[in-house]
């Protein structure tokens, strides 16, 4: 597909209906309106990969995408997009799988347990698309080469072995990335991978697919 062609891709973090010190939380509520749009609006939710790999691409698709794999999406996000028959992409941080969100600036009660393995598995076999969005959520721009290579390659590495499933998608922690960073993206095995918004001097269409550009959804949007 052309990068023309791609649909909208939105990303989502929190679905949480606690408060949060923060924009990225928005509330089931908030997510329940915004799905029900889309599905009265005609909007077919698939994959990332779905999108990217499909041969005859249809009109009203749009990609759903949930950085940091917390566990407030599985437990509000997914039965909302179950009632609606839609699927979506989760990028998962292996390091922390699990585990809480201390790689994050916790402000006041900002912690925030991220999903465990049984619950990736469901997400997979209900046909959800598990990415990598790095081993430890640094941001790749300040690593070193070997640092790189190594968030990079191993959370792959602990997703397929662990999931049984070819993980081909990645997220840039931040949405930061730059040329480096993409030729270690492709050389860990990765098929595409997307940011936030993307530098106008990223758009080439020579780094399509490793320069996806998302919007995000947060807290203060409206429908």
């Amino acid at each position: 597909m052309e990068s023309s062609q791609i649909p909208p891709i939105l990303t989502y973090h929190l679905v949480d209906p606690c408060f949060y010190w923060g924009i990225t939380r928005i509330t089931p509520r908030q997510f329940e309106a915004q799905m029900n749009y889309l599905a009265n609006a005609g909007y077919k939710c698939v994959t990332l990969q779905e999108a990217l790999t499909s041969r005859s691409p249809q009109n009203r698709q749009i990609c759903i995408t949930f950085d940091d794999s917390y566990e407030s999406v599985y437990e509000y996000a997914f039965p909302i997009l179950e009632r609606y028959n839609f699927s979506a992409t989760v990028f998962v941080i292996t390091g922390y799988i699990g585990r809480t969100n201390a790689w994050d600036y916790l402000i006041g009660n900002n912690k925030r347990k991220h999903m465990n393995w049984d619950q990736l598995r469901t997400l997979h076999d209900a046909k959800w698309e598990i990415g990598s969005h790095s081993t430890s959520h640094h941001a790749l721009t300040t690593l070193s080469q070997t640092a790189l290579d190594n968030e990079v390659k191993q959370s792959k590495y602990t997703l397929e072995s662990k999931l049984g499933a070819s993980i081909k998608s990645f997220s840039y922690p931040f949405g930061h990335f730059n040329q480096r960073i993409i030729c270690a993206v492709k050389k860990a095995g990765y098929k595409f991978a997307c940011g936030m918004v993307v530098s106008e001097n990223m758009k080439n269409d020579s780094y399509y697919p490793f320069n996806l550009e998302r919007r995000p959804i947060y807290f203060i949007d409206t429908l």
